[in-house]
C-alpha cells in the first residue's frame, strides 16, 4: 500500500478509528486470500505465493476444480484445464498433447473425447 494512500485514509481519523480501519483492511486481505489462495490467475499471485510459502500452503492446485497438481504440471490431471488459468492453452488434448481446433469434441490424434 502506498504511503499516499495510507495518509489519505488515515488523515482525519482518531487513533481508535485508525485501528478499526487497519483491522478492516486486514480482514479484507484475509478474505481475498481465502478466496484466491489456490488460484494462479489472480493479479496478486506473487503475494499469494509468498503467503503460501511462509504458511506451508504452497501445494499447487487447479484454479478450476481444486485438484492438487505436481509442481511441474501444466495441466490438471482431473479436468485437463491449464493450471495457469490461461484458457487459450486449453486447445491441446489433455491425453496426448495434440493441438486441437476450436470447438473440437474429439482429439484427431488419439481419438479421446475432450471434456469441455
Amino acid at each position: 500500500m502506498s504511503d499516499n494512500f495510507t495518509e489519505l485514509i488515515f488523515e482525519d481519523q482518531s487513533e481508535s478509528e485508525e485501528k478499526e480501519l487497519d483491522d478492516l483492511f486486514k480482514m479484507l486481505g484475509m478474505m481475498y486470500y481465502d478466496e484466491h489462495k489456490t488460484s494462479t490467475g489472480s493479479e496478486y499471485w506473487w503475494i499469494i505465493d509468498k503467503i503460501n510459502m511462509i504458511t506451508g500452503s504452497d501445494t499447487k492446485k487447479c484454479p478450476y476444480c481444486g485438484a492438487e497438481a505436481d509442481d511441474d504440471a501444466l495441466f490438471c490431471v482431473m479436468c485437463g484445464r491449464a493450471l495457469d488459468g490461461n484458457e487459450s492453452m486449453n486447445n491441446v488434448c489433455p491425453y496426448c498433447g495434440n493441438e486441437l481446433s476450436d470447438g473440437a469434441v474429439f482429439c484427431g490424434m488419439c481419438g479421446n473425447k475432450i471434456g469441455r
